[in-house]
């Protein structure tokens, strides 16, 4: 008897390359498969985490800007703030996972592929809740203090020390007689398009504005953060606020207004600058503080 030893060598070779085709099919069918899940997790984990990183580094140096009526932070020298972008880009006024469920093409209402990612949703969120909480307080207290405190990291003590600087205060003239003849709204609108633009001057220059007293404000140059040529920064403040007040009695509604109750054709703002030497920094008690001037 004589065995075809050829042929089955041949029959075995066939079926052992189909058997590796097969293999190597479900190899790449699995690691296809396996990226796949592998990206929507680091698109749906990662990449939140490493936008959380990204915001908690701005946040650290407090950088942010007004976004309609919301505030929302960026790095330096981005075009917009907080991810949104001029060019028609992406807001983070959406969840981290969100953005990612976008990007993936999936709907909030696959619940089924969302449950292992709720807390980078949670973390998320609360990271948002600290932003808004720091910008509300930034509202409240000078904006170059705020950043000093989130940028050193240290908590706040009472303390002082010498410094030459420039001070600024101005009044409105007949407040008074204005704030007893107009309606409240009327003098709250009256102040806020006032306090808006002096604000914005202040700034401009390189002023900090430290509090609002009743119709008054009180401003510092080379306080917190050191001004060359403060004296005339200040100066020049000044003088473009005054201008702008003339601007406003002709052109603004409610200052017209109260124009009308005091029989005047303008509004005049008495201020007052003074450079020296002045005691700067925290005053008052340990339990409540403010950055202030001494002397």
């Amino acid at each position: 008897m004589v065995l075809d030893v050829r042929s089955l060598w041949i029959e075995f070779a066939f079926d052992s390359i189909f058997a590796l085709l097969i293999a190597t099919v479900l190899v790449f069918v699995a690691s296809f498969v396996f990226m796949r899940g592998f990206n929507q997790i680091g698109v749906l984990v990662v990449h939140p985490l490493r936008t959380m990183i990204d915001r908690m580094e701005q946040l650290a140096v407090f950088e942010y800007a007004a976004v309609g009526n919301h505030e929302v932070f960026t790095a330096p020298g981005w075009k917009a703030r907080g991810d949104i972008l001029q060019d028609g880009g992406e807001t983070n006024e959406l969840s981290a996972k969100s953005r990612c469920l976008a990007f993936l093409g999936y709907g909030e209402n696959n619940k089924s592929r969302l449950g292992y990612f709720n807390e980078v949703t949670e973390l998320d969120q609360s990271l948002t809740r600290v932003q808004m909480m720091i910008s509300s307080w930034a509202k409240y207290c000078p904006y170059d203090v705020v950043r000093m405190i989130l940028r050193t990291g240290e908590e706040v003590e009472l303390g002082v020390a010498p410094q030459q600087v420039t001070i600024f205060f101005s009044d409105i003239e007949s407040f008074t007689t204005i704030c007893e003849r107009l309606a409240p709204s009327q003098v709250l609108r009256f102040l806020s398009t006032y306090f808006t633009l002096v604000s914005e001057i202040i700034t401009d220059n390189q002023g900090t504005l430290l509090e609002f007293l009743g119709d008054g404000i009180l401003a510092v140059w080379n306080a917190p953060l050191a001004v060359s040529n403060h004296a005339e920064r200040c100066l020049t403040a000044a003088m473009t606020m005054q201008s702008m007040v003339n601007k406003l009695s002709e052109v603004d509604p409610t200052w017209r207004q109260a124009l009308a109750t005091v029989d005047k054709t303008t509004l005049k703002v008495r201020m007052g600058i003074h450079t020296g030497q002045c005691l700067v920094g925290n005053v008052g008690a340990p339990s409540r503080m403010k950055y202030g001037l001494l002397g």
